[in-house]
């Protein structure tokens, strides 16, 4: 009798040490697999247009965002191969990485497929997980807008400009767009945040407002897109964005209010009465 109770409290010492060193076993292959505090994962791959050049730069970009500071680093591995480092911004916040080119032959670097970001924690331990860059439900590569979007109004680089006013734009070449985005700001703006934000899903739209922007600002932080764009919830349930797209950066200045340029106009004549005193 003294022999089986000692064999049933050895048998439950054993489940429960088993028991034990399971729970841990699967806490630590939650803590290297799972990713934790992501909030979306996206990436694009770009051929950008400066104001007055119809010659691209050839651009990457791919980022984690989270709202904690759990994460303090991490990697991403392209398709082709690239080993890159992400590194911390704290106005967006995310965790990212980006390049730009001189030839559309450096982006072979990236390329089409998965893209796996593996995530170090404060607390020592790390997750993977990825986005699979082709088109959802497919294995197809994404085709890259090319063409250099054409804005018609405002005319880039001009001033003067109405404040109240209607986008507009040339039709895109390029057929396998699916996204139109027009971003207006300027230098010192809010870094969270844009005067205007505008994603049209009718590829085939020329315009967009009217609008009503600050007078007297002169726009020096603005752009047009023109992209492929897809969404997917992946295998870890994080929100991917990815695309490829065609970037047009513009600026423009909108006219100062009237009683702006009425003291502009007076402190002119101050300024002309001034030189004519001093002859």
């Amino acid at each position: 009798m003294f022999n089986r109770e000692k064999q049933e409290a050895l048998m439950r010492r054993i489940l429960l040490t088993a028991t034990l060193l399971l729970i841990g076993w699967a806490n630590a292959m939650l803590l290297a697999d799972a990713p934790r505090d992501v909030d979306w994962l996206t990436v694009e791959i770009d051929y950008l247009y400066e104001q007055g050049s119809d010659t691209p730069v050839y651009g990457f970009g791919a980022a984690v965002g989270t709202e904690t500071t759990s994460i303090v680093g991490g990697t991403l591995t392209t398709p082709g191969g690239a080993v890159l480092d992400l590194t911390y911004d704290p106005d967006e916040p995310e965790w990212g990485s980006g390049a730009e080119h001189l030839t559309a032959a450096d982006l072979s670097a990236y390329g089409d497929g998965v893209y796996t970001f593996t995530l170090d924690y404060g607390d020592g331990s790390s997750a993977v997980t990825a986005l699979n860059f082709v088109i959802p439900g497919s294995e197809d590569p994404i085709g890259q807008p090319t063409h250099k979007p054409l804005l018609t109004k405002p005319v880039p680089g001009t001033t003067g400009v109405t404040n109240v006013l209607t986008f507009s734009w040339e039709s895109p070449v390029d057929q396998n767009i699916n996204l139109i985005q027009l971003l207006v700001s300027y230098e010192g703006y809010s870094p969270n945040d844009e005067v205007l934000n505008a994603v049209l899903w009718d590829a085939t739209q020329t315009s967009y407002g009217p609008v009503t922007l600050s007078a007297g600002v002169m726009y020096d932080d603005c752009h047009m897109d023109f992209a492929e764009h897809y969404f997917y919830v992946n295998a870890d349930g994080i929100p991917c964005n990815f695309s490829k797209a065609a970037i047009a950066e513009f600026t423009f200045g909108t006219v100062p209010e009237p009683a702006t340029l009425a003291l502009l106009a007076l402190g002119g004549l101050v300024l002309l009465r001034r030189r004519r005193a001093s002859l």
